[in-house]
């Protein structure tokens, strides 16, 4: 089997398709997408940390129905006040790594107006947007930066946004993953960098992956 970020496809690896034994699936639809949400009791359990995967499957094409998807499903993960801050991961020189960059650049920040009487009378969220780039670019793993920012901003949550590797070619560019387990940049490459996780930035941290690349295993 080709290399996945998925926790679906992951699964399926190992014939895995029913709850039980630290795993629990549920299958349903929003807007008449489906999605499945895997919730891991057990750590590794399927090569996977333990945590909820929901993965959106956007057959429609339909980009205002899989938005409203996206939020409906995305809202359960985030909490109701504090600060957010949203990190696009990649590179923005490389298509098929520059999801997260290209996606950071489209949400707006709006912690600089916090001290604004428009800020409070419209009860906006503090939002910081980073995009942290890679190694080569930097000289940081994109861990070590959002570790740094974490401690200075102390948000809420974190919500990393990075392209994904899938094992299934059908699957490049429909089908979201959301997940609360973080995200180890590179992996699906075989590139595994720092872990951007709860466990290491000590707050929630929600990650949102789209597969762009279908890696062979050699």
């Amino acid at each position: 089997m080709n290399r996945t970020d998925l926790a679906f496809e992951a699964l399926a690896s190992r014939r895995i398709s029913h709850s039980g034994n630290g795993v629990n699936i549920k299958k349903s639809d929003i807007n008449n997408l489906p999605f499945t949400e895997i919730k891991l009791d057990k750590k590794n359990a399927a090569g996977k940390p333990k945590g909820i995967y929901t993965t959106l499957f956007c057959t429609d094409r339909d980009e205002k129905t899989e938005t409203e998807a996206l939020f409906r499903i995305l809202r359960d993960f985030v909490p109701e006040t504090g600060r957010i801050l949203a990190a696009g991961l990649g590179n923005a020189n490389i298509t098929p790594d520059s999801l997260g960059v290209r996606t950071a650049s489209r949400i707006t920040p709006t912690a600089h107006f916090r001290e604004s009487q428009e800020f409070a009378d419209l009860g906006m969220r503090e939002v910081y947007v980073v995009e942290t780039g890679v190694l080569a670019q930097t000289g940081m793993e994109s861990g070590e930066q959002l570790a740094f920012i974490t401690n200075g901003v102390k948000p809420a949550l974190v919500l990393v946004i990075d392209s994904l590797a899938c094992a299934e070619p059908d699957r490049l560019g429909r089908t979201i993953q959301i997940t609360d387990a973080g995200i180890a940049p590179g992996s699906g490459v075989g590139n595994t960098r720092r872990e951007v996780s709860a466990k290491t930035l000590g707050v929630p941290v929600v990650a949102v992956g789209v597969p762009t690349a279908n890696i062979m295993r050699v």
